[in-house]
């Protein structure tokens, strides 16, 4: 699946790190991160190949520096 065609959320969800990619784009995936992606983009005037491309740049350069850490599977609910 393309990764604009994904609700925010579920991106930040996937690999908590992307929360600060976001909020350096001003793109809130918190209290509207039920938007897809593409859709905020359009708002934004933002290219999605472009912001895609720097995205994943963001993430590749994270992975660099070490293992993504599952946040969410470490979190105690109990």
């Amino acid at each position: 699946m393309n990764i604009t065609e994904m609700k925010i959320n579920a991106l930040v969800k996937e690999d908590i790190r992307l929360s600060s990619f976001f909020q350096e784009e001003k793109i809130d995936f918190c209290c509207n991160g039920h938007r897809i992606l593409s859709e905020v983009l359009s708002e934004k005037n933002l290219d999605p190949n472009d912001f895609t491309l720097r995205l994943e740049a963001f993430q590749k350069a994270l992975d660099e520096k070490g293992q993504k850490d599952d946040f969410f599977n470490h979190m105690d609910n109990e």
